[in-house]
Parts: structure tokens; C-alpha cells; sequence
């Protein structure tokens, strides 16, 4: 749809909003009055059916998704040859299934600018592992604002110890809408269909008012969303601290500001082998407390880059602060104490080197690898 009537032209460019569609629900008709509703408050709607790779019926598995993510990338990319369609500014809308390949374009593409996800199995691990399971997916890489509207039945977590995308998405400012009173199809713009029978395996026949009600309400909401992040728009900023209204339908909303990203791991080598192992050190400090998934943080990672600084680089000296952060979080770990006791000897720091190891034989006395390092090193 690009046209209405008596509608007054836009200057463009306008942003563009892609929307993916969901399980059940292939067909761009699903959203053609929602889209059209945002078309209409000055965005451009682009979309694609949810198809397979190789069928007309997709599966839930790596493959058909990605194949998903391509399509919309492909639909993004004609849509911005068009000249009314702004090249810059982006959102990314995605119901069902469609917030599946959503949150994992919104992952990868830097040039997404706000996401919005409808009713879709990403909070918590589906059934299926998509998408967690897909190239690309990390909680971390999220760092756009993110509105999540879902029915209270979403809510519950699959295991005890189970996180959602919302705890863990701590970059991204995010907004959690819970629209109590609303069927899944309510989320589509079959909701605004009158006297729609049932259909098996589908929905129900309608409710009263719910289903409408909280269709609009959730629409009005999704547009202050895009107005506020892509438009800039001041007034709908304000309004999105506010649940919506509808008849029949109960709807909450949970805030959570983001938090800013300390420093991302090709950075941190980068900043380390420059030189600047002490700043860079201190900005992945501050992530320890409250950046869960921050890979640099696992022994693993730390150990291996101290490996390297000192062993294949010959940079003992940015190597330092990296073994005694790694010490500090795993003080458990002999092996560290043993990297900063080389470290030294490469710095040429007998002295200090000799204090590693004999601090180290104090708690571990029986050590025969350590004693006969101490004593080469004392005879030097």
C-alpha cells in the first residue's frame, strides 16, 4: 500500500520501518492495516512473506530463519533505492516468528536504529533454540531501544535458573509491555476484522472488546515507539512512560534504562597490544558487576590473550594488568599465578618474579615445578 486518499504528500525522506511476519501468519496481509497505520504517521513499511528456503512452509531451524533475515535484508536494501525512503534512520518490527529474525537483524546490523517485537518467542530459549541457537545471537549486541509486547503467558520462565532476553539485553533501553486480555492473533490486524468466525488452529472467535481494543492500543504504542526513537519526536518520548489504555484489556509496562557497554572484545586487544592495557583493563572492571555475557570476563579468554601478549607478541608488559585481573576473578587458578611470575622474568624483573613464586610456595609447599623455578631464578 503507497497510497490514500486526499492524503497531503511528505517530503521524505522518510524512515523506514521493516516488519517480519510470524508462524501461522505468512502473508503480508497479516499487518496491512497496522502497517498502513504507521505509513500514515510519516514511515515507509517494507515486508517480505514468511517463506522456507527451499518450500513454501518454513521450518523452525537455523537455515529457514536466516533465510528469513536475508529476505528482509534484501527488502530493506530495495526499499532504500526508492527516493523517498531514508537511507539512514531504521526500525525493525517483527511479530511471532518475524521477532525471531527481528532481534537477530537488530543483533547483527549496526544500522538499526529501534526494534519493536509482537507477541514472539524471544524472551526466554524456544522450544526450537531459535534464535539463540543462530550465527549472530548475543544479548550484548543489542544496544538499540526495545519495545517487547507480550500476553502474561510469555512470562514464565522455562527453568528455575532461566534469564530472559530482558535481564539480559542490558544495553539496549527496553520496554516491556504486558497486555493482559489479548489472544496472539489480536497482535495482527485480523483483530480488526468484524464478525470473524473462529478457525481451527488459529484463533477463536473474537472476544468482545479485547481483541480490538488492545490491537489499537498496542498499534498507538508501537507508533510512539517509532516516533520517539526514529522521529525524535519529544512529545511521543514522553508518552512511552505511560502503559496504554484499552477496553477489556490490562496492560503494564516495566522500563529499564540501558547500560553502557564497557568495551567489546576486538576493542580490548586493540586498546591492549597499543599499549593501553591499564585503560582498557579498568573499562572491563567496570563490566564485571553487571554485563552478564561479556566473553573477555571468562578465564578462557583472559588467559589465552595473556598467553599471547607475552609468548607470541613479547609484550610482557601489557600483559601485567590483564594476569592480575585475571588473578582477582579467579584466584582459585594456579596456572595464573604461574603467568605472572613469567611475566616478570620477561620484564626482567627478577626480583618481582622471585616474590610471585615464593608467595605462591606458601600456600602450595609441595610444589616441585614451582621450588625448582624459584631456584633457577634465585641463581640468576
Amino acid at each position: 500500500m503507497r497510497a490514500a486518499e486526499n492524503a497531503e504528500p511528505s517530503t521524505g525522506p522518510l524512515p523506514l520501518i521493516a516488519l517480519g511476519q510470524g508462524l501461522y501468519y505468512e502473508s503480508p496481509i497479516t499487518f496491512a492495516a497496522f502497517a498502513e497505520y504507521l505509513a500514515g504517521h510519516g514511515f515507509v513499511v517494507v515486508t517480505t512473506p514468511l517463506t522456507g528456503t527451499n518450500s513454501p512452509l518454513i521450518k523452525l531451524d537455523t537455515q529457514d530463519l536466516e533465510n528469513q533475515v536475508r529476505d528482509l535484508e534484501l527488502a530493506i536494501a530495495r526499499a532504500r533505492e526508492l527516493p523517498f525512503v531514508s537511507r539512514d534512520v531504521l526500525g525493525v518490527l517483527g511479530f511471532d516468528m518475524g521477532g525471531m529474525l527481528g532481534v537477530l537483524l537488530s543483533m547483527r546490523n549496526p544500522d538499526v536504529d529501534a526494534f519493536a517485537s509482537l507477541d514472539s518467542g524471544i524472551l526466554f530459549e524456544h522450544e526450537s533454540g531459535l534464535p539463540r541457537i543462530s550465527p549472530g545471537y548475543d544479548p550484548a549486541a543489542l544496544r538499540i531501544p526495545w519495545l517487547h509486547a507480550t500476553p502474561p503467558r510469555a512470562l514464565r520462565p522455562p527453568s528455575d535458573s532461566a534469564q530472559s532476553l530482558f535481564e539480559t539485553a542490558v544495553h539496549a533501553e527496553r520496554y516491556l509491555l504486558v497486555t493482559e486480555g489479548m489472544g496472539h492473533v489480536d497482535f495482527t490486524s485480523y483483530a480488526l476484522v468484524e464478525g470473524r468466525r473462529d478457525m481451527l488452529g488459529y484463533w477463536p472467535e473474537p472476544g468482545a472488546v479485547a481483541g480490538v481494543e488492545g490491537h489499537k492500543a498496542v498499534a498507538r504504542y508501537v507508533l510512539q515507539f517509532f516516533s520517539a526513537h526514529l522521529l525524535q519526536d519529544a512529545a511521543s518520548r514522553e508518552r512511552l512512560s505511560t502503559a496504554p489504555e484499552a477496553k477489556g484489556a490490562r496492560m503494564t509496562l516495566e522500563r529499564r534504562p540501558a547500560t553502557p557497554r564497557s568495551i567489546g572484545y576486538d576493542e580490548f586487544i586493540a586498546e591492549v597490544v597499543a599499549g593501553r592495557a591499564e585503560e582498557a583493563v579498568a573499562k572491563l572492571r567496570a563490566a564485571a558487576g553487571g554485563e552478564p555475557g561479556q566473553m573477555l570476563l571468562e578465564r578462557m579468554y583472559l588467559e589465552r590473550l595473556a598467553q599471547h601478549l607475552m609468548f607470541t607478541w613479547g609484550l610482557a608488559e601489557e600483559a601485567l594488568p590483564v594476569i592480575e585481573l585475571m588473578n582477582e576473578r579467579y584466584p582459585e587458578a594456579v596456572f595464573g599465578q604461574f603467568l605472572l611470575g613469567e611475566a616478570h622474568v620477561l620484564r626482567e624483573d627478577y626480583p618481582a618474579a622471585i616474590a610471585v613464586y615464593e608467595r605462591f610456595l606458601e600456600e602450595h609447599p609441595n610444589d616441585a615445578g614451582a621450588k625448582a623455578r624459584l631456584e633457577t631464578l634465585r641463581q640468576r
